[in-house]
């Protein structure tokens, strides 16, 4: 018979508290469930603290400890390896948060966050923008203003945990009764609740309501951006903090510029004849102002024109323009027109 003291790690004249503290480190260490847990290790720890947290049988186990084992694994009749003879292992890990995470006071319960999608323009996303926008929400309840007691009312002693704000819960499992001291479903831990609950909002502290939210966009916001707005979420229950904003920003598609990484592209349509003999184009910009560009002779329409830091902006750089010359063909008189075939004619003969 092993010595169910070495087992457990304590020693012979360990209080029952020291004897179940034990066992629920070493059940949580060797669980089979656990990260280099050890079925047999488990079943031994379980069979010592079986005999060991129970004083008839503890009582037993010394007796035959002090005076010797009158055969391996049994003594006075009772065999302790029948014990787990037919033992399933259960989920520990249950057991252990419910009654080894004891959370006797809780913090004001937060508001939930928010997320939206919020669509701007090319330009707004390029050098931010404000914006107000209006959201469905909880928000602190103006009648109680966040108390959720009745005007011209107050607090009353919870009759559930007599303003302690905690109860005592006792639960049995196979190994024994365990009791832990939880917070109180009634008060939710305040020790108190209202004589009469507020009448817009039935004690929460907030309501829901459509409200508008000034927010400020800075430059450089790209596509699928998430930006945080602390506090601007649902209020919390009974005064508890607020959640949060998160804006997941979209751009709209732009009828002139098109996005390509921090560069703007745009095609803009040029008289052939400036193409062909050069000339004075006017090319627009993102902020909304007028490029002169002049065009030499005989320009390349395969190769964008490059116009320097007019691009999308990101953070302290900003890209460039790639503007595609698209050629515009007028309505030539026919003299000219003619000039221009027989022009065209030589060359091919």
């Amino acid at each position: 018979m092993e010595d169910y003291y070495e087992i457990l790690g304590v020693p012979p004249d360990a209080s029952d508290e020291e004897i179940k503290k034990a066992f629920w480190r070493l059940a949580k260490k060797y669980h089979p469930d656990s990260p280099g847990g050890d079925p047999e290790k488990f079943k031994k720890i379980n069979e010592a603290y079986q005999v060991l947290s129970d004083k008839k049988k503890r009582a037993m186990y010394d007796q035959q400890r002090k005076y010797g084992f009158s055969s391996v694994g049994s003594f006075g009749g009772f065999d302790f390896g029948d014990v787990f003879k037919d033992f399933g292992f259960i989920d520990l890990d249950k057991i252990f948060e419910d009654f080894f995470e004891t959370k006797t006071v809780k913090r004001k319960e937060k508001g939930n966050n928010i997320n939206v999608d919020l669509e701007l323009s090319l330009k707004e996303a390029a050098f931010g923008t404000e914006k107000t926008i209006y959201i469905e929400k909880f928000i602190v309840c103006d009648r109680c203003r966040g108390s959720g007691v009745e005007t011209g009312s107050g607090f009353k002693v919870c009759p559930t945990c007599n303003g302690s704000g905690q109860v005592k819960e006792t639960k049995s499992f196979f190994i024994g009764s365990f009791s832990q001291i939880k917070i109180c479903p009634l008060c939710e831990g305040e020790g108190k609740i209202p004589e009469k609950f507020c009448l817009k909002c039935y004690g929460r502290g907030r309501v829901k309501s459509n409200v508008p939210i000034n927010l400020k966009i800075p430059p450089g916001t790209d596509e699928d951006d998430l930006i945080r707005f602390k506090g601007e979420g649902d209020a919390g229950l009974k005064g508890g903090p607020a959640g949060d904003l998160f804006l997941r920003i979209k751009i709209k598609k732009d009828p002139v510029f098109e996005k390509d990484g921090i560069n703007l592209k745009t095609k803009l349509k040029v008289n052939v004849l400036k193409i062909w003999f050069g000339g004075e184009i006017e090319i627009p910009t993102l902020e909304g102002k007028i490029i002169k560009y002049k065009l030499k002779p005989e320009t390349k329409v395969d190769e964008p024109i490059v116009i320097k830091n007019y691009g999308f902006v990101k953070g302290n750089k900003r890209g460039d323009l790639l503007v595609f010359l698209v050629p515009d063909f007028p309505k030539l008189p026919t003299n000219i027109k003619k000039l221009l075939e027989d022009f065209l004619n030589k060359m091919e003969s």
